[in-house]
């Protein structure tokens, strides 16, 4: 698979995923186990971004448990760390 291919594929992904938030009753919390994501580029964080303002905006409260090092790298180096409630594996969820 190509890098042209590769990126269709992943603008794919992240279309569907988008438009599954909001969808049906919102919950009162919504954890994101994000211990296994390996790389998160521009367009990772904006989803996440418009997650949080989803969520925000049917008074979900979005977590993000086992924050992985790619993940919190990107968080920290745009200034976004502090925009999410991070969880570590050794926090219970609620």
């Amino acid at each position: 698979m190509g890098p042209a291919e590769l990126g269709e594929k992943q603008h794919r992904r992240r279309r569907a995923l988008a438009a599954r938030v909001g969808l049906g009753p919102s919950p009162h919390s919504l954890w994101l186990d994000v211990d296994g994501l390996t790389f998160c580029d521009c367009s990772g964080l904006n989803l996440l971004l418009l997650t949080r303002a989803r969520a925000r905006a049917t008074s979900t409260h979005l977590y993000l448990h086992r924050t992985s090092p790619a993940l919190q790298r990107i968080l920290e180096l745009t200034g976004t760390a502090d925009l999410f409630d991070q969880h570590d594996a050794g926090q219970t969820a609620l």
